[in-house]
């Protein structure tokens, strides 16, 4: 879990990173993610890096919050 934990950071980072140096205009296309999501690139990203990870991160220490 630790080792887990660790990689979600680094990635989140990595992540933050992309998005930050993104043009505006990249993240308003819209898209369908390979999972189905589909919309703005910016809130596609925002779900699938947020929304999503959360809800393992949740699976992962068993905290419903």
């Amino acid at each position: 879990i630790p080792a887990l934990l660790e990689e979600f950071r680094t990635n989140r980072a990595a992540l933050i990173d992309a998005i930050a140096s993104a043009d505006e205009e990249l993240l308003a296309v819209r898209i369908t993610s390979a999972g189905g999501a589909r919309g703005p690139l910016g809130g596609v990203l925002r779900y699938v890096a947020v929304e999503h990870v959360l809800g393992h991160l949740r699976d992962i220490t068993g905290d419903d919050a």
